[in-house]
């Protein structure tokens, strides 16, 4: 039940995200959802901090380098392009949903990491995967 909830929780977000962004624009949206967030209303015009530069180069720096380089899954193949794949750790399987066949298919311990966060909130390590009962974890 709450994994439904926060289902459609995330789909009413996601549309007024989308309504917000097409009428008022991104910048708005940015300087908003800042004031929420941090207490401070972003300055685009003369960035200052942190903050301030990073959303000024989501705004004006098309640079398709950046959209790779945030993604953990894509930024991969730019690596490898580049330096080889010795400096990555192995990929034992990459998956939209996690489904019982993913699960079988994974050795007795590793590592499970989303690709949409970072922190201790988007990892699971797992020491033996016959030792959780996967129907009670919640992995977007």
């Amino acid at each position: 039940m709450k994994r439904l909830i926060l289902s459609i929780y995330r789909r009413i977000y996601d549309i007024i995200f989308v309504i917000v962004i097409k009428i008022l624009g991104a910048k708005f949206y940015m300087r908003f959802k800042s004031k929420i967030k941090l207490g401070y209303k972003l300055d685009l015009e003369n960035p200052k901090t942190y903050n301030e530069k990073l959303n000024y180069r989501k705004l004006y720096d098309k640079n398709p380098l950046f959209d790779i380089c945030s993604n953990k899954y894509l930024v991969r193949y730019y690596v490898e392009s580049k330096v080889g794949n010795e400096l990555l750790t192995p990929h034992i399987a990459v998956a939209r949903k996690l489904t019982t066949r993913v699960i079988d298919s994974l050795p007795k311990s590793f590592v499970m990491k989303t690709s949409h966060g970072s922190g201790g909130d988007n990892v699971l390590i797992v020491h033996d995967k016959s030792q959780i009962d996967w129907s009670k974890k919640e992995i977007y």
